[in-house]
């Protein structure tokens, strides 16, 4: 039973008025708990039903009315555009071709059904979706991951206006939309989930029983084809990286790394950033202090210096989600912290890019460079249409970056020490290349001679003394301090 839950957006796009009356086909939930709900419902022939839920919000896009669904576990997204207004009859249309269209095309690509199978395979599973109903309920960590599709949408449709009348083109869109990391509750043993790939196995356990060891089986394939996928666009890149003497590592024979115990920071302060990032945790924020390093890397590296008010709030998934510290001191000390950090790689990359290390994780001999890489990947897309506006050469080094950020999804346990120094090796050559371009296109304020000397607004200032509440902040947003890193 298709059961989707809708935010007070998708529950006035449902909601139409006939003859001076309100009328909606959304209902009251049988339960608070979506997981109390197989415990009401039944299919129309009184067997069990078996609850499919989703999350349902309506946007407006370019004036036309979208939809955006997701799956609560597996977090797979389906838009519908250019919807008329209460009309559920086109949007559950569009809703299932496009779902069957996802589930199928994958299992195809990755052989988990033959071509002749497909349609009976589709059947099966859309025999209990021919139910549906709607709820006035919602989720709010399933709302975060449908505004991060929200964003994409936007873009999407101001490259490609089409988007609003090809099929093909909004199919594409979510295929996209579904191949990106994301991390859901359903799925604690696992730091980051392929959206497409879970809606697979949920579909081969729910509706074509398949066993404990069938699944096993379709998630080695799926991570032997991933690292076959992988594995052929590092070697293409850093081929090229590889080709002329110029582009080779500073020191090839030598790993430059160091890692949160070795103290370049400060022992008790990384151990005190990785705390509090797992303290504060939400859904997305940076991980560890690994992450935090990859992330203020890409920031004194970015094409123009940016404020803290416009990054922030990034380290914690946004506006809205920073902590709320157990007191003035612990605030401090993280900013404090923080900015040391922040200093001290632009310190490296401006002083001695020959010997700048990344804070890689796992061990020295054998660094594992996923988390450093996503991130910067994530300081990156705080200003992502500047950074591509770089020579083929260095758009190269930042997709190297962005391949190895994906890396989380294969794991490198399995890999000879040798190559991991190297992959260790490549990153940090691309960040101190991708730091000495920018740097030589950044106005003379911010050139070597006057780093430390920016406007006031634009520089991190840590306060050697306590704050007041409704003193400015430290970090240079401009809020009170009781307004901005103290809640």
């Amino acid at each position: 039973m298709l059961i989707f839950n809708c935010t007070q957006a998708a529950q006035d796009f449902f909601t139409v008025t006939r003859k001076g009356e309100k009328q909606t086909i959304v209902t009251a939930p049988p339960a608070s708990d979506m997981a109390e709900d197989a415990k009401h419902l039944s299919y129309a022939d009184g067997s069990p039903a078996r609850p499919f839920q989703w999350v349902l919000h309506a946007v407006t896009v370019k004036r036309k009315n979208c939809l955006v669904a997701m799956e609560v576990n597996t977090r797979l997204s389906i838009t519908v555009t250019a919807v008329k207004k209460g009309d559920i009859e086109h949007f559950l249309a569009y809703f299932r071709a496009n779902l069957l269209a996802l589930i199928s095309g994958y299992a195809l690509a990755y052989d988990v059904w033959q071509p002749a199978e497909a349609e009976t395979r589709e059947n099966e599973g859309l025999a209990h979706l021919a139910e549906t109903r709607m709820f006035r309920r919602s989720d709010r960590s399933v709302q975060a991951h449908i505004n991060e599709v929200v964003h994409i949408l936007r873009d999407a449709v101001d490259e490609t206006p089409a988007l609003f009348d090809n099929t093909g083109t909004l199919l594409r869109f979510n295929e996209f939309c579904n191949n990106y990391l994301r991390k859901s509750r359903a799925f604690p043993d696992q730091d980051y989930i392929v959206p497409a790939e879970e809606m697979l196995i949920y579909w081969q356990q729910q509706y074509l029983n398949a066993t404990p060891e069938q699944v096993a089986d379709i998630r080695q394939r799926l991570a032997d084809r991933k690292r076959s996928k992988y594995q052929g666009i590092i070697e293409d890149i850093t081929a090229k990286h590889q080709s002329s003497p110029q582009d080779k590592p500073a020191a090839a024979d030598k790993t430059q790394v160091f890692f949160p115990q070795a103290g370049s920071v400060g022992d008790a302060d990384l151990v005190f950033l990785d705390e509090m990032l797992a303290k504060y945790a939400t859904e997305d924020s940076l991980e560890n202090a690994s992450t935090l390093h990859g992330f203020l890397t890409a920031i004194v590296s970015a094409p123009s210096m940016l404020p803290p008010s416009q990054w922030l709030a990034d380290i914690w998934g946004g506006e809205g989600l920073q902590p709320a510290w157990k007191n003035i001191e612990e605030a401090q000390r993280f900013i404090g912290a923080l900015f040391s950090m922040m200093n001290s790689i632009s310190r490296e990359l401006m002083e001695s890019p020959q010997t700048f290390g990344a804070m890689f994780t796992g061990s020295y001999d054998c660094p594992e460079v996923a988390d450093w890489c996503f991130g910067y990947t994530c300081g990156v897309s705080l200003d992502e249409e500047a950074w591509y506006e770089m020579p083929d050469a260095l758009q190269d080094q930042l997709d190297l970056l962005d391949t190895y950020a994906l890396l989380v999804e294969v794991g490198s346990q399995h890999l000879p020490q040798r190559e991991l120094q190297e992959r260790a090796n490549h990153v940090i050559d691309a960040a101190t290349r991708l730091h000495a371009y920018w740097l030589k296109q950044r106005t003379p304020m911010m050139m070597p001679a006057n780093i430390g000397k920016p406007p006031p607004t634009t520089q991190p200032v840590v306060s050697q003394k306590l704050v007041g509440r409704n003193d400015p902040c430290p970090c240079g947003s401009g809020k009170k301090y009781k307004k901005c890193c103290l809640h």
